[in-house]
């Protein structure tokens, strides 16, 4: 090397290195918030689910699960997230798998099957209908919102009419009818 230069082709392989260590360290970073945004729902949390297009609220009578009027306290209304595991969405993170229990009709768990019915059987382990895939995260209008997935079918928990049950539907999406919130809203 004359004059204590590096040739040209290695000054510019050190660049290449350089930004890539950039873009790996951005991609690394947009992971961990993925990962991390979606640990929101805690083991133990009690609260209502609240449908967020439609503003009711997920309620049960000891079988069925329906929409309803959101009633401040009703016990009705009230669930009590279990953790179970997590779920792992290649290429973006983990995400809980938690079961969702009745706080009024205590041992009763939320449960679906293949024909998108939605109710309230009793809580049994291992018992993959369950067990729901919990995706929390902000959406675009920066609220906190919720997907629950059932773990067995890979349906999604959806409410798109007032007044009539809620279903899981085969097809998840974000930013629709499939979004929850938690808490009682007057």
């Amino acid at each position: 090397m004359p004059g204590g230069t590096e040739p040209a082709r290695i000054r510019g392989m050190g660049r290449m290195v350089a930004r890539l260590a950039i873009v790996l360290g951005v991609l690394i970073a947009s992971t961990a918030v993925v990962a991390t945004s979606a640990q929101a729902v805690n083991d133990g949390d009690v609260t209502t689910l609240r449908s967020w297009t439609q503003g009711m609220c997920l309620d049960t009578n000891s079988f069925d699960v329906y929409n309803h009027v959101c009633v401040h306290n009703d016990v009705n209304q009230l669930w009590k997230f279990e953790f179970y595991g997590w779920w792992e969405v290649y290429g973006e993170g983990f995400l809980k798998i938690m079961r969702v229990r009745s706080v009024a009709f205590n041992g009763r768990c939320l449960d679906s099957d293949y024909n998108g019915h939605v109710y309230v059987n009793p809580c049994q382990d291992p018992n993959y209908w369950q067990k729901w895939i919990v995706n929390d995260f902000i959406d675009v209008q920066n609220h906190r919102v919720l997907n629950l997935e059932d773990r067995n079918t890979h349906y999604c928990l959806d409410s798109n009419l007032p007044w009539l049950n809620p279903y899981t539907r085969n097809g998840c999406y974000s930013g629709g009818y499939q979004d929850w919130v938690f808490g009682y809203r007057p």
